[in-house]
């Protein structure tokens, strides 16, 4: 591991829930990813049954949505997001990274199929502006994001229903460490090393390239913040004059070994990000994402799809089941209480 060599602007990561619980390999990442979508499928079909069976509709037999079809609508919907929060409510930089960084993290242990990825979002960016200490309302927050897109009408209701069942998906672990933290830190660095460089354009182009890793990628669930920093820094130094190669091997070239496996490691994240911009651009287009779009709509577990109708039937059941309960509860007290009335002695 490399990690190490990378600890010095990153204090504490080592022992933080980000490091412990929510990084993954290529090969773990993708293993959670295939189980939370085969039970999600399974729930579905059991759902959808039942659903049928109550409506007396014949049963049927839907085509799921698969992981790469589902991964276009996730991408598409944080860049959707990332663009009109921007707009609407013009939030640190750091809250937009702590909403999507929430949303990277939540489907890799959760399906689209379960869960709409829009109000999964929504309700995950107004969570990043409670974490991160940005004062929000929760009506505020819904009410840019319509003013900013008429079309968009955030149910505030849903949201809150949703927050808590997000949370434990997220096993409320709520802290995460941006390479943001780690940009400063190395460009500090620099600054020490050469004070009369200006390396102001440097940081603008990494942080603009965090903007698109956050929206295009997921490589926040693979790699270190620091590792990342590194790798958008060097990405950066591409288009300037500034040789960042050589504050590296300067800074992390203690051994040969060493220096070879983080060059290799950077390197990788570098080839990744390609990647994914490749994905990006060839299956993000209006005409895909609508097409799966509807696609998911037409599979997505009536149980937990607050626009269909069996997920208002069970919620009503619920709610005479609750009440029913109460009024049990109610009528027992009264009882006991009738019981326990001292009685009238009097002539």
């Amino acid at each position: 591991s490399t990690w190490g060599l990378l600890c010095t602007p990153m204090s504490g990561f080592e022992s933080s829930t980000h490091r412990r619980f929510w990084l993954f390999t290529e090969a773990e990442l993708a293993a959670h990813r295939a189980g939370a979508h085969e039970r999600a499928i399974e729930a579905a079909r059991v759902a959808w049954h039942a659903y049928e069976e109550s409506a007396g509709l014949p049963m049927t037999e839907r085509e799921f949505l698969n992981m790469e079809q589902l991964r276009v609508l996730l991408v598409f919907t944080k860049k959707k997001y990332f663009a009109l929060t921007k707009k609407a409510l013009d939030p640190p930089l750091k809250v937009l990274a702590t909403g999507l960084g929430f949303f990277d993290r939540f489907y890799a242990v959760r399906s689209a199929i379960e869960y709409n990825p829009e109000r999964v979002m929504e309700t995950l960016l107004f969570l990043a502006f409670k974490v991160e200490e940005v004062p929000m309302t929760l009506s505020g927050f819904a009410k840019g994001l319509r003013a900013a897109n008429p079309t968009l009408v955030p149910d505030v209701s849903i949201l809150r229903r949703l927050e808590p069942e997000l949370l434990e998906a997220l096993r409320f672990h709520l802290h995460i460490e941006h390479p943001l933290h780690a940009l400063v830190g190395f460009v500090t660095m620099m600054l020490e090393l050469s004070p009369a460089t200006d390396f102001g354009p440097l940081y603008a182009k990494a942080t603009a390239l965090f903007e698109s890793l956050l929206q295009d990628t997921e490589l926040a669930l693979r790699f270190p913040p620091s590792q990342l920093a590194l790798a958008l820094l060097k990405r950066a130094s591409d288009q300037t004059e500034l040789n960042v190669d050589a504050f590296i091997q300067r800074q992390f070239g203690q051994t040969v070994e060493g220096h070879a496996a983080l060059v290799a490691v950077l390197d990788k994240i570098l080839g990744d990000m390609d990647a994914f911009d490749a994905f990006r651009k060839a299956n993000v287009k209006n005409a895909i994402v609508n097409a799966h779009g509807e696609a998911l709509k037409s599979c997505r577990n009536p149980e937990t799809d607050d626009s269909h109708p069996y997920f208002a039937m069970l919620r009503e059941k619920k709610q005479r089941e609750s009440d029913a309960r109460a009024l049990a509860r109610r009528d027992a007290l009264r009882s006991k209480a009738a019981e326990a009335k001292p009685m009238d002695t009097s002539p």
